[in-house]
């Protein structure tokens, strides 16, 4: 009797070790997805720290180029955004902690909030929503003067080609630019 006992006993333990086992596993293969989710977006983009994009601002004559203005990737992931597409102008500090929390509250450590001079610049954050495979980007293609009240951006959204990892995703962009007082009008293209 003691035997029969003490054999249930080992299997039991041998069964509890086995699933611990199997739920560390688990989790790194979650772990190891998310990993090839961000690399292949950023494979997939391969967008430069700094990018420079067309913006038409300058009055338009035959004397006058279009001026350059440069603007800086401050993070692009593909997890901890919106769940809808959203495209926000912050013009102020309170603003952008508040965005650095929200992307941020599932990471450890989270992404650091940068400094931005207000006065001169300001950050645009541009959310995809959540899409239900990775692959999938945002981006700034080109930012052009409408009139002397708007600007218009006009983004540019990448969509996976081929196989992609089976996640749900929420990507988003941060950049940092010059400030405008204009109203500032976001417009998908193709």
């Amino acid at each position: 009797m003691k035997t029969l006992t003490l054999l249930l006993s080992l299997m039991i333990l041998s069964c509890n070790v086995q699933k611990e086992v199997t739920k560390k596993e688990n989790a790194q293969e979650e772990l190891t997805v998310e990993k090839a989710v961000e690399k292949e977006v950023m494979q997939r983009d391969s967008i430069l720290e700094k990018e420079v994009v067309q913006d038409d601002t300058t009055p338009k004559n035959e004397n006058t180029m279009k001026q350059e203005t440069q603007i800086e990737v401050l993070a692009q992931k593909s997890h901890g955004g919106y769940e809808t597409s959203k495209y926000l102008v912050i013009k102020d500090h309170k603003s952008l902690q508040e965005i650095y929390g929200k992307v941020n509250r599932m990471r450890r450590p989270g992404i650091p909030v940068p400094e931005i001079d207000f006065k001169n610049e300001m950050v645009i954050a541009l959310f995809m929503g959540e899409k239900n495979s990775g692959g999938y980007s945002i981006a700034i293609d080109k930012i052009t003067s409408l009139s002397d009240y708007k600007v218009e951006f006009l983004l540019k959204e990448t969509k996976p080609e081929g196989m992609a990892t089976t996640v749900i995703c929420q990507p988003f962009t941060f950049y940092k630019t010059l400030r405008t007082d204009k109203e500032v009008v976001f417009k998908k293209v193709e």
